[in-house]
C-alpha cells in the first residue's frame, strides 16, 4: 500500500520506505502516478515531467532503473514498453479521503489546517511545476467545497466549535473563501471578539477590491448585523461545548423557515432541569440573530406567576427597539407604555381600576399584537422565553392569541419549561404548538464535553472517569458540567 501525505508536509510511504521532498525524482513520479492511479501514462509524459534534463535514450534507460527501484521497495508499479501505472487500488492519499467522506472528521480538519502541500516547490522540471501548480489549484479548491460543506452543517446544528475550526481550515487551503470568512466572522462574534470578527470582514472587503457591490454585499451585511445585533460583552456562559442536540437545532430551523415563510410556528422545548433547554434555545437565537431575524428574549422568576402581562413586560422594550415597532398604532403605543412604567402617585384609584380592569387588559392584548404585526411584516421575529411554568395567567393567553389567527405572521415562538401544564393553557388558543422533548446526551456527548474539558483545563480524564461521569450524570450536561468543574 502507498500513502501520500500532503498535509502538514509532502511525504509518500509504502512499508518502512518514505520518500520526502529532498527525493528530487522518486517523489515527483510517485505523486503523479498516484494523482493518475489506475490510468496508464506514456514513457514520454514521465520523461518530460521527471528527467527533462536528459535525451531520450538516456531518460528512458534512468526511468527503467527508478521503476525498478521503486519495485524493490514494494510500490505496485505496472509498466510495459511504452507505458507506467500505478495500481489505484494500493494507494491511499489523505486529501483523496477527505474529498470522498460523507463528513470532514476533527483530525482531518487540523490536518487541513498545516497547509496542502506546504513549501514543496521542485525546480527540476518547468512541466512538472505546471502539472503541480494545476493539481494545487484543483485540489485546494475542491478541499474547499467539502470543508465548507461541514461548515454549513455544523452551523445548521449550532456545533460552533467545528464550525470555527472547519472556516479556518477552508481559509488555509482557500484565503478568498466567502462562506468560510464569514462563518468564521460569526464565530468571532458569537465568542465575544467582536472586534476581531469586525477587522475580519474589512480585510476581506479589502482583498474583494473594488469590483462588483454583490460580492461585497454578504460581508457588508454580516457587518451590519454583528455591530448592531450581538452585544461587545456577549460570551459564551457555559464552560462545555454545545454538542448532542443536533436533531433537535434541525428541527428548530425547519419550524423558524416555515415562520419566516409566514406562518406562525410555536416549539415548546420540554425537559427537566438542566438538560439544556435554556442552552438549546440560547444557541438557536444566536443563529437566527446572524441570520438577520429580530430576536427577543425573557426569562421569567418564580414571582412572575402573580404578575400580569410579566412575561411581555419584560419583551415589549426590546419590541419597542425592533425594526419595524414604528408600525404600532398611536393607541398601542400608550397601553404599552403603561405596561412597562411604574404608576404615578396620581395613578388611577384601586376601585376605579379594578372596574375597568378588563378593558385595560383587552387594550394591552390588542398592543402586543399590534406591535408583533408590525415588526413581523418586516422581518421574521423570534420569540424566545424560557420557564414559562413560572409565566401568569395573561402572558399565557396572549402568547395563545399570537397563534391562534389565520393571518400571515412571521413569527417564530420558543418556549420551554419543565412541566406540560402550561403548554395545555397555550394550546387552548393557539392553532399547532409542537412539543420537542429534550433526552439525556448520549455517551459520545458526554465524551465530547469531556475532552473540551481536558483541552481547556490541561487535565486529563481516563477512560475510568469517563465512566464514571457517564453513570453519575446521567446524560445531563448540567451535571456533566457541575461534576467536571468539581473535578
Amino acid at each position: 500500500m502507498l500513502y501520500v501525505h500532503t498535509f502538514g508536509k509532502t511525504q509518500i510511504e509504502t512499508g518502512e520506505t518514505r520518500f520526502a521532498a529532498n527525493s528530487v525524482r522518486k517523489l515527483p513520479m510517485l505523486l503523479y502516478l498516484s494523482v493518475e492511479r489506475g490510468r496508464r501514462v506514456s514513457r514520454a509524459i514521465m520523461h518530460e515531467l521527471v528527467f527533462p534534463d536528459q535525451t531520450a535514450r538516456n531518460a528512458k534507460h534512468s526511468l527503467r532503473e527508478l521503476v525498478y527501484q521503486l519495485r524493490l521497495v514494494g510500490v505496485p508499479i505496472e509498466s510495459d514498453g511504452d507505458t507506467i501505472e500505478l495500481n489505484g487500488e494500493c494507494v491511499r492519499a489523505d486529501y483523496a479521503d477527505i474529498l470522498a467522506a460523507e463528513r470532514v472528521t476533527g483530525a482531518q480538519l487540523a490536518a487541513v489546517e498545516s497547509g496542502f502541500l506546504p513549501g514543496y516547490a521542485p525546480e527540476h522540471s518547468e512541466a512538472f511545476t505546471e502539472w503541480l501548480d494545476r493539481f494545487r489549484a484543483k485540489t485546494t479548491f475542491d478541499l474547499g467545497k467539502a470543508i465548507v460543506r461541514e461548515v454549513t452543517r455544523a452551523r445548521s446544528v449550532a456545533d460552533w466549535i467545528t464550525t470555527e475550526r472547519a472556516a479556518r481550515a477552508c481559509l488555509t487551503v482557500n484565503p478568498f473563501n466567502e462562506e468560510a470568512t464569514l462563518a468564521l466572522a460569526e464565530m468571532l462574534a458569537i465568542n465575544g471578539a467582536k472586534a476581531q470578527a469586525m477587522t475580519l470582514l474589512d480585510q476581506y472587503l479589502l482583498e474583494v477590491g473594488a469590483g462588483s457591490r454583490d460580492l461585497k454585499l454578504p460581508a457588508l451585511v454580516l457587518k451590519r448585523r454583528i455591530s448592531e445585533r450581538v452585544p461587545q460583552s456577549y460570551a459564551a456562559r457555559s464552560m462545555s461545548p454545545f454538542v448532542g442536540r443536533d436533531r433537535e437545532m434541525l428541527a428548530l430551523h425547519e419550524h423558524s423557515g416555515r415562520a419566516r415563510g409566514g406562518a406562525s410556528e410555536c416549539v415548546v422545548l420540554l425537559g427537566d432541569p438542566g438538560i439544556g433547554k435554556s442552552r438549546l434555545a440560547a444557541e438557536f437565537c444566536t443563529a437566527a440573530m446572524l441570520d438577520g431575524a429580530a430576536v427577543v428574549s425573557a426569562s421569567p422568576q418564580p414571582h412572575d406567576v402573580h404578575r400580569p402581562f410579566g412575561g411581555f413586560a419584560d419583551l415589549v422594550p426590546q419590541l419597542l427597539e425592533s425594526r419595524g415597532a414604528l408600525g404600532c398604532s398611536p393607541e398601542s403605543m400608550r397601553a404599552l407604555d403603561k405596561l412597562t412604567t411604574t404608576p404615578s402617585a396620581d395613578a388611577t384609584p384601586f376601585a376605579d381600576a379594578i372596574r375597568d380592569s378588563e378593558a385595560l387588559c383587552d387594550a394591552t392584548t390588542r398592543a402586543i399584537l399590534d406591535i408583533v404585526d408590525a415588526i413581523a411584516s418586516e422581518q421574521l421575529l423570534v420569540i424566545s422565553i424560557e420557564d414559562i411554568h413560572w409565566l401568569d395567567e395573561m402572558s399565557l393567553r396572549v402568547l395563545g392569541y399570537l397563534l391562534a389567527t389565520q393571518r400571515s405572521r412571521r413569527l417564530f415562538v420558543l418556549l420551554t419549561t419543565r412541566t406540560s401544564a402550561p403548554v395545555n393553557e397555550i394550546s387552548r388558543h393557539a392553532l399547532a404548538v409542537r412539543v420537542l422533548p429534550l433526552a439525556e446526551l448520549d455517551a459520545d456527548a458526554v465524551q465530547r464535553m469531556t475532552e473540551a474539558f481536558s483541552l481547556d483545563s490541561g487535565l486529563s480524564v481516563d477512560a475510568e472517569m469517563l465512566r464514571w461521569l457517564g453513570g453519575t450524570a446521567n446524560g445531563n450536561p448540567l451535571f456533566v458540567e457541575s461534576l467536571l468543574g468539581h473535578f
